[in-house]
């Protein structure tokens, strides 16, 4: 625990526990011990277009590194980076330092560029990133919004538009409309594209055609981005262009702006009484107040949603733009890409948390409807512009703008203005009934529809 004091970032200090995954993606580390997989692969690729045999012990040195790679290496690859002042050279030195046959260390790295093995490196570990935690992560928590909003479909509650007191709806179908809105971002997440390039200097295979002219360096190109796992660009520059990336995170940036949104309202709900957190018998919420609990974990996700929204918001407009053929201004910040889905990652594990620490008040919902039945108005001008009575909505606002009015008080207000018995009937069955119309159906209709 001692040694995570003295982290600079909160996600590998304080929020440790929550963004432990992280590193397998996106730490240093992680990125070496990918590009070393791409060059082997891609060594091995070369081999055998252009039919150079592999002695046996080098080619087991190559098939070791494809399964395994050690801190141990990773540390050696980072001394030749300090002397050469370049990362792909010292991975390309590493690599050769392993073999013996000197033919072969000649065509490590055969006709490419950096952004060959770095797009196919991040793409790697992004699809791996999303595949594997992100969108699970995302899944949990639509999950749990789904059976709260299943538990609750037919608790009614005041809303609030405008933070005023207006037309009832039920706590289950607004938890419901978070949930359906996540499963929509969730669906797009599933089918986000993961590109890769692998076509030289600028992006015309010109090292690799001038030396070997009689290979289609293009379709076979294709191919090795293909086997990696991701979709081969069509054409690019020295860098692969973003766009994918950007759309990528864009759609995590707007899941962030929801899950956001749903810690704001949860957060409202907690002021108003509707619900609260539990808080575990040893747990503090407050310093100097003993009755405090404060829903901090909602507080906590909106803070970290925020961290990456901004970085995210700037992430996928800069990686849409690179000067001329290319510049450098991109790798810095692909390296804060852990960064960014990490505080997101934490956002969304905080509302989880907090989420299962929720206790519903039904009470409280109940009583703040019966204090507020003007919002019942509403149902009567509706039912006197059916009955073709005239002017109803003018003649209502005079009776109920700025009061706060008793159902007594509507139903002698429908009496006055002529509602017909029928009229009434319908009235008190709309006051008994919360005046809620069909958020219950809404509410299992929708969770009926997430998988």
């Amino acid at each position: 625990m001692s040694k995570y004091l003295l982290n600079s970032s909160p996600i590998d200090g304080r929020y440790r526990e929550e963004a432990t995954q992280l590193s397998q993606y996106f730490s240093e580390f992680a990125l070496l011990r990918e590009r070393v997989f791409v060059e082997a692969e891609f060594l091995l690729f070369v081999c055998k277009l252009l039919h150079i045999s592999i002695n046996r012990a080098d080619k087991q040195v190559l098939i070791q590194l494809r399964r395994a790679f050690t801190l141990e290496e990773a540390e050696k690859i980072k001394v030749k980076e300090a002397k050469s002042g370049h990362d792909i050279i010292a991975v390309e030195q590493f690599l050769g330092d392993k073999l013996s046959d000197s033919r072969l260390k000649e065509l490590i790295h055969f006709g490419l560029t950096s952004e060959d093995i770095n797009s196919i490196a991040y793409g790697r570990l992004l699809k791996r990133f999303f595949t594997t935690v992100y969108i699970p992560s995302l899944r949990l928590l639509i999950n749990e919004l789904k059976a709260l909003c299943e538990t609750h479909a037919s608790v009614p509650m005041l809303s609030h538009t405008h933070g005023q007191p207006a037309t009832p709806t039920t706590l289950g179908k607004e938890i419901a409309v978070y949930a359906w809105r996540l499963s929509n971002r969730l669906l797009k997440l599933e089918g986000a594209t993961f590109s890769g390039k692998l076509n030289g200097a600028v992006g015309n295979y010109n090292a690799m055609y001038a030396a070997a002219p009689e290979i289609d360096w293009q379709n076979m190109c294709h191919k090795f981005v293909a086997k990696m796992g991701l979709k081969p660009a069509v054409i690019s520059t020295q860098i692969l262009p973003h766009d994918d990336y950007s759309d990528l995170l864009y759609l995590v940036h707007s899941t962030n702006d929801i899950v956001e949104s749903l810690d704001r309202d949860i957060w409202f709900y907690c002021a108003l009484g509707y619900i609260s957190v539990e808080y575990l018998q040893d747990e503090v919420g407050s310093s100097a107040m003993p009755h405090k609990q404060n829903p901090r974990d909602f507080e906590t996700s909106e803070g970290n949603l925020n961290v990456s929204s901004a970085l995210l918001g700037m992430m996928q407009s800069k990686l849409l733009s690179s000067r001329m053929q290319r510049d450098l201004s991109d790798s810095t910040v692909k390296r804060n890409y852990g960064v960014a889905l990490g505080h997101a990652l934490i956002g969304y594990k905080k509302t989880i948390s907090g989420l299962r620490k929720l206790r519903i008040h039904p009470d409280v919902m109940k009583n703040d409807l019966d204090n507020h039945s003007e919002i019942y108005a509403e149902a009567l001008q509706t039912l006197l512009r059916y009955e073709g009575k005239g002017d109803a909505f003018r003649r209502i606002v005079a009776n109920t703008r700025g009061r706060i009015l008793t159902s007594g008080d509507i139903l002698d207000l429908g009496r006055r203005m002529g509602l017909s018995d029928r009229g009434m009937e319908k009235l008190k069955l709309a006051i008994s009934s919360r005046y809620v119309g069909i958020a219950p159906r809404l509410t299992q209709q929708v969770a009926s529809l997430i998988e």
